[in-house]
């Protein structure tokens, strides 16, 4: 018995053996059967992925794309590479409700423009790109024209265009601002347009290049080439393709290796455009000298100043303030103020991508608050400006006589003062009529002083007084007895002789 168990024992290990021997083949395919199934998966989604990927690039590349320069406002011009349209006007250019109008001589403006200031004016050129232009915002909101809105004795004319380098500025006002006199012109532009200085094209369109000859400025690339409808389309492609990673990995690799000229920001100016934009600056004091116009730089902020500025910003900064102390002109650094203010304020002012926009290049520009922003800023600069200061002492003095003001009134110093029409009262004091015996219900403050009291510069609501008055509350009256060209020793005499 003992060896008939133990040969069933053995025959039933046997039968196991062969068993588990026939069950790897079945585990093996299994196995492979369900890597194939997770393998096709893969697969599948790889392949709807590139699909859908391909599609949506193909619905980009192929759908008509509207873009700032290829707009109806704008038209080729032989000089300057593209001009806006004369008289065009859309109620709705940029989004619903935001218009563009430009005026007979193809400049944004609401109204027309004689060769001659209209009397009792001070006119502004602003020289610009877009910032300047305006992209994304009314006419009446772009700060060229909110200087205007600031001083009603400023009238500002919008000679800016979408895209301009620091040459077609140049070019533009050299051929059309010389035209019309005026008594400032402001020069504003950011950092990416001295990129643009380099520039044959941009996105597609010819521009013109500023170049020395014979040490002397000339123009090259002119009569510049007019590119096709099919040159344009192509020049806008590049960026849905980009949308692939392979063709994306492609172009940075040719990046490393060849730099794309046209997307690089010199790190400061070479000699040679130090040179070029040295004789531009030259050739534009002579243009104000001739017109006894003041020439104002005016460096711009952009989006990239929400954080820090970058190194090529700071070097073209530092150039351009260096060159104004030279030649003894008036720059106005607003980016260098900017930067102090708070992130959260600065981020507001620009118009941010997830608002309606009908181009893609709106988001990053002023919006309303930026544009306010920049002229008020820019406003403080020019009036405390001493050439400007002195046209707007005349401009009143003018006006004094026209409105026929007593110009009889003066100060026991002998020196007159400078009514502004109609911001000044019958006693020739700025604000309302006031009794020279103070009412017994009120407490009253007189308050002396030169242009800053009598607030020559601002607006009636924006002077001291004003804000005084309307601060104290009710029971105080302020009389605002600042004279713009009175000296301290004029003071006390004027209040003895008036009586108050």
């Amino acid at each position: 018995m003992h060896w008939l168990n133990r040969w069933q024992v053995a025959r039933g290990a046997a039968k196991t053996f062969r068993s588990g021997t026939q069950l790897e083949p079945l585990k093996d395919e299994m196995i492979k059967k369900l890597c194939l199934a997770a393998g096709a998966c893969v697969l599948f989604f790889l392949l709807l992925e590139g699909l859908c990927s391909t599609l949506f690039v193909a619905y980009q590349f192929w759908a008509p794309q509207e873009r700032t320069l290829s707009a109806p406002s704008v038209r080729y011009d032989r000089e300057l590479g593209w001009v806006s349209v004369p008289n065009f006007y859309d109620k709705n250019y940029y989004a619903p409700g935001i218009y563009l109008r430009t005026n007979s001589r193809g400049f944004r403006a609401n109204e027309e423009f004689t060769e001659r200031v209209p009397p009792g004016k001070l006119r502004i050129i602003c020289s610009g790109d877009s910032f300047t232009f305006g992209e994304g915002v009314n006419n009446d909101a772009t700060w060229c024209q909110l200087l205007e809105s600031l001083d009603p004795r400023f009238q500002t004319v919008n000679m800016a265009e979408a895209g301009y380098g620091i040459d077609q500025m140049y070019l533009r006002y050299r051929r059309e601002g010389s035209e019309l006199d005026h008594d400032i012109h402001v020069f504003a532009f950011i950092t990416d347009d001295f990129r643009r200085l380099q520039l044959t094209t941009l996105t597609g369109y010819g521009k013109p290049v500023l170049t020395l000859r014979d040490g002397k400025l000339a123009t090259d690339n002119v009569p510049v080439p007019r590119s096709s409808r099919l040159q344009h389309w192509l020049a806008l492609k590049p960026q849905p393709l980009r949308q692939f990673k392979s063709l994306a990995a492609m172009a940075w690799l040719a990046g490393r290796v060849l730099p794309d000229r046209e997307y690089q920001i010199p790190n400061g100016p070479t000699d040679e455009q130090r040179q070029i934009l040295g004789k531009m600056i030259e050739a534009l004091q002579a243009i104000e000298k001739q017109k006894n116009s003041v020439l104002v730089l005016v460096y711009l902020p952009n989006r990239g100043y929400g954080s820090a500025p970058t190194a090529p910003s700071l070097a073209w900064q530092a150039f351009i303030r260096a060159e104004s102390e030279k030649r003894g002109i008036v720059f106005v650094d607003i980016a260098e103020g900017f930067q102090k203010l708070p992130l959260t304020r600065r981020d507001g002012m620009f118009i941010c991508p997830e608002s309606v926009h009908y181009f893609p290049e709106v988001p990053g520009h002023y919006d309303d608050e930026g544009h306010e922003y920049v002229a008020k800023q820019l406003y403080a600069r020019l009036v405390s400006i001493p050439e400007v200061a002195e046209k707007l002492g005349r401009l009143s003095e003018g006006q004094v006589a026209k409105v026929g003001v007593d110009s009889s009134v003066r100060s026991a110093g002998g020196r007159r003062r400078l009514p502004h029409t109609v911001q000044y009262n019958a006693q020739g004091l700025r604000g309302l009529d006031r009794p020279y015996r103070k009412p017994e219900n009120l407490s009253r403050i007189v308050v002396l002083g030169a242009s800053f009291v009598d607030g020559f510069y601002v607006l009636a609501q924006d002077r001291m007084t004003e804000v005084l008055e309307a601060s104290l509350g009710s029971r105080f009256e302020v009389i605002n007895l600042g004279a713009t060209t009175y000296d301290t020793d004029q003071d006390l005499p004027l209040l003895e002789t008036e009586g108050w």
